[in-house]
């Protein structure tokens, strides 16, 4: 048989295919960018304006602005307790959101972090509008991550007030070495701007409760007590249930704890901060330490 004819037709075939799948890209592009909506880009525009409107948010009294910002914004309140605050605000434009993240200790900011979340599927096309009313709105010096424009400050002194505040009632952190291994989960639970779900499983696809049970069962695995210990004395809420979790657990298979560590483990446990648990897509919140830990120490 002559194979030639056969092999003609087949790359004839080929050219069709691909000349079709190319013109359908084409024509699948200039729908995606002739869909932009400009009205929406607009809306962004203005939220930038209205966030840069904002700044600095170190000059903000917190408790007015989410007085002034509640029937526009969603507003995300949470105590972490010793006269220390985490609050979130939010607002949706146009393709993107705007939002603050503001810790307070006493009524004074010890970071805050502004930014805007555009549109995966859309930001190529309408983020240099995003960007250069940014910068006419005098926005400070961004990052640029992927569709996201972020910028962060901390103010170390206030941080300091905090610390002094949280190691008065529990404890000092006490100096220890910290393999590299163990690094990120130690930070991850100590920090106050981490704040996790207590759990045993996932919250949602690769969400807060996975991240704290694996930080934790790093420190337990790895035998490190005195990292759990000073995770005990931290400023991470849900870090500090997470490790009088592990340690009641260890009590009960044996470990011998100080009367000093046992004060400190009771005060985080009957400590009147609200946190919140997660299984799956169910998440509670209000509970209190109290109350999660007599639960996930049984299990």
């Amino acid at each position: 048989m002559n194979k030639q004819p056969i092999l003609a037709l087949n790359l004839i075939l080929r050219f069709i295919l691909f000349s079709s799948i190319h013109s359908w890209a084409v024509y699948a592009q200039n729908q995606k960018e002739e869909s932009l909506n400009l009205e929406w880009v607009k809306n962004d525009v203005d939220g930038i304006a209205v966030l840069m409107k904002l700044t600095p948010v170190e000059n903000q009294n917190i408790d007015i602005l989410k007085t002034h910002l509640k029937d526009d914004w969603s507003i995300d309140d949470e105590p972490l307790g010793f006269g220390a605050n985490r609050v979130r605000f939010g607002r949706g434009y146009g393709y993107s959101s705007v939002y603050i993240d503001v810790l307070t200790y006493k009524n004074h900011v010890a970071y805050y972090e502004i930014g805007l979340i555009g549109s995966f599927s859309k930001w190529s096309q309408y983020r240099e509008q995003v960007i250069n009313a940014w910068k006419l709105s005098g926005g400070p010096a961004f990052t640029e991550k992927g569709y996201e424009l972020t910028y962060q400050r901390k103010y170390e002194n206030v941080f300091d007030s905090y610390y002094r505040a949280v190691a008065n009632e529990l404890g000092e952190i006490q100096p220890v070495s910290v393999p590299t291994d163990l690094n990120d989960a130690y930070e991850y639970l100590r920090s106050p701007l981490k704040n996790s779900y207590i759990g045993e499983g996932i919250c949602g696809l690769g969400g807060p409760v996975l991240q704290g049970k694996i930080s934790i069962d790093a420190l337990v695995n790895a035998n490190r007590i005195d990292l759990i210990e000073n995770v005990l004395r931290g400023y991470n809420p849900g870090g500090r249930i997470f490790a009088a979790i592990a340690l009641l657990r260890m009590k009960r298979q044996g470990l011998k704890l100080s009367s000093e560590l046992m004060a400190t483990l009771n005060k985080v446990v009957n400590l009147d901060v609200p946190a919140a648990t997660c299984a799956g897509c169910i998440v509670v919140s209000g509970r209190r330490a109290k109350n999660i830990v007599a639960e996930f120490v049984k299990r």
